[in-house]
């Protein structure tokens, strides 16, 4: 479980260039007041599309997000385009080219296609589906929070080992 202030979806296929974090956290703070989403240049797709490597603070995730960082409907796709667009509705979104983490891709031939693209790919169909339904129902909070119940309960227990300590 996540437990810092920023949040931030990865991969192994992701390679952070020098500088990338202070990038980010300065495009957060500066043009974001500190509350929102980033969109990072992954050097794969353009800022018009929907999807990529994504940072945020945990407040926006538990305000806008449903407090989760991966909608627990898909299955590997489409989870970061639902949650870019959830972010686009507010003011609270901003693309930052500046900061880059390349994503070593296929569609960009940087890397080859290994048995989880074909695996991933399998779900295609399937996840875009979820996402046209999803979108179309204005992408309810149909979920639990992680966020707040797991936070909570790791909160409850280290009182509670606290307690028992004392």
């Amino acid at each position: 479980l996540a437990t810092g202030q920023y949040l931030m979806g990865g991969g192994d296929d992701f390679r952070p260039h020098k500088g990338w974090l202070e990038v980010a956290l300065k495009a957060h703070r500066e043009h974001l007041n500190g509350y929102g989403m980033l969109r990072l240049n992954d050097l794969v797709y353009g800022h018009d599309v929907d999807a990529g490597i994504i940072l945020f603070d945990r407040q926006f995730c538990q305000d806008h997000l449903g407090g989760c960082l991966v909608v627990p409907h898909y299955h590997h796709l489409f989870a970061d385009k639902e949650a870019i667009n959830r972010a686009k509705k507010t003011p609270h979104y901003y693309y930052c080219k500046e900061s880059v983490v390349a994503h070593l891709h296929p569609s960009n031939g940087t890397r080859g296609t290994d048995a989880l693209d074909a695996e991933r790919d399998t779900w295609w169909t399937r996840d875009e589906q979820i996402y046209l339904e999803r979108e179309a129902a204005g992408f309810p909070d149909d979920f639990e929070p992680v966020l707040r119940d797991a936070c909570i309960s790791a909160t409850l227990e280290t009182q509670a080992g606290l307690s028992a300590s004392i």
